[in-house]
């Protein structure tokens, strides 16, 4: 696996972390840590987008729409096997490793 690969790799992943902190913390953020990681929601998730398409292309479109699906259908059936409060209290284990795999993956280039 070539350095260029792993880094598109790491964005993917990064992004499905980070859509799924957004899901939930543009209704309520819960600590202060998510409080700062949710004003970086855009920025991280054009961060995560421009690399996709740095090494993708058009199918970034694709990757986008295809995690955005993935991400809410967990997403949707944690609301409803976990409860709305479990969900939310997982936003620091979801948006910190987000924003670093995200981080990460601009290293891999």
């Amino acid at each position: 696996m070539q350095s260029d690969d792993l880094g598109v790799l790491l964005a993917i992943v990064g992004l499905g972390f980070w859509l799924a902190f957004a899901q939930t913390a543009r209704h309520l953020t819960v600590n202060k840590g998510t409080q700062m990681l949710a004003i970086l929601l855009i920025p991280f998730a054009i961060a995560a987008v421009w690399r996709i398409a740095l090494g993708l292309g058009w199918w970034t479109i694709l990757v986008f729409v295809a995690a955005s699906l993935l991400v809410g259908t967990i997403n949707g059936v944690a609301l409803l096997k976990l409860g709305k409060e479990q969900v939310y209290a997982m936003q620091p284990y979801v948006g910190f490793p987000g924003a670093t795999v995200i981080v990460a993956s601009w290293f891999f280039r």
